[in-house]
């Protein structure tokens, strides 16, 4: 592991003009206003809004600000129409907290210089030297499929080896880390691919995680395919989809109608050459059923790779 991540403090000196400006500000409070022992926990369940209306923009479109993992924000606008909600992704916030003894507060260092800061039991969010953000408001907010689908798909590949770390073991096994040096994987692995869901392999189970260090399977699974928002996966020799949060779902989430698959291909038979199966069943998505002549059975894809019930 060679990647580290440094933050160093720098002292600036602020010009009088400058102070005397930030002091007339109307919404201007002073340390002692700042809650003791503030929890930021709450953070993990509510997200910070603004509404641009007030800014002359469009009214159909709200800014978002939200803590996506334990060492990042994202910061990104849904704009509503008639009949979707367009998110767009801005920036991958990190951030470190700031002590002040028994008092601290949240700085955003890369893209956004933003401070968060319990101010009378409330958020405040001032950007650098700056006012306060304005109208923002906080709501409660799970992380949803979706959001997490259209930042994988606009952002990750961009920022996965800035935020990720596969580090090797001496067993020669390896984990994955945050740039930190945290371990996020609960276990040691064979080998671990990033993508859009993160895979650790280790012998012939695959344990999945999604990029807000989640991981997403309670048991252990035989394979697993990714499509769009959603998963296949082969757990306890049974077919299942799941999203990217890892709730079971019956049917594929599909948010580009542009990028579809046929789930509904009858080519199985195509598989079953020198009757290699006593019995091939149709394709349910990626996998199909299928049991040999020594009546061994299992789940075959459709790149010809078998997994045998276990």
């Amino acid at each position: 592991n060679n990647k580290k991540l440094s933050v160093k403090t720098n002292l600036i000196p602020i010009k009088k003009e400058k102070i005397d400006t930030i002091s007339n500000k109307k919404n201007k409070f002073f340390s002692n206003q700042i809650v003791k022992n503030y929890s930021f926990d709450k953070l993990n369940d509510i997200c910070l809004i603004g509404n641009s209306a007030r800014l002359k923009e469009d009214k159909n479109k709200e800014y978002k600000f939200c803590k996506i993992n334990p060492n990042y924000f994202i910061s990104f606008s849904e704009t509503k129409s008639k009949n979707e909600i367009t998110t767009e992704i801005d920036y991958l916030l990190p951030f470190i907290y700031i002590n002040f003894g028994n008092k601290k507060i949240i700085y955003t260092f890369e893209h956004e210089n933003v401070f968060i800061i319990p101010v009378n039991n409330k958020l405040k969010i001032f950007a650098l030297l700056e006012n306060e953000m304005p109208n923002f408001k906080t709501q409660n907010i799970n992380i949803s499929n979706s959001l997490i689908y259209q930042f994988t798909n606009q952002k990750l590949n961009t920022v996965k080896d800035d935020i990720f770390v596969i580090d090797t073991l001496s067993s020669k096994k390896v984990q994955l880390k945050d740039l930190y040096n945290n371990v996020i994987t609960e276990k040691s692995y064979d080998s671990i691919t990033i993508g859009s869901i993160i895979k650790c392999y280790s012998k012939n189970q695959v344990d999945l995680y999604n990029f807000r260090y989640q991981k997403l399977n309670k048991n252990k699974l035989q394979t697993a395919r990714v499509f769009q928002g959603s998963i296949q996966v082969i757990e306890n020799n049974k077919i299942k989809w799941v999203d990217w949060t890892g709730k079971k779902i019956k049917k594929p989430i599909i948010y580009n109608n542009k990028n579809t698959i046929d789930f509904s291909e009858n080519n199985h038979e195509l598989f079953n050459k020198n009757f290699k199966y006593k019995n091939l069943e149709n394709f349910q998505g990626f996998y199909a059923r299928f049991e040999l002549q020594n009546g061994k059975k299992g789940w075959l894809s459709k790149e010809g790779l078998e997994y045998l019930d276990e």
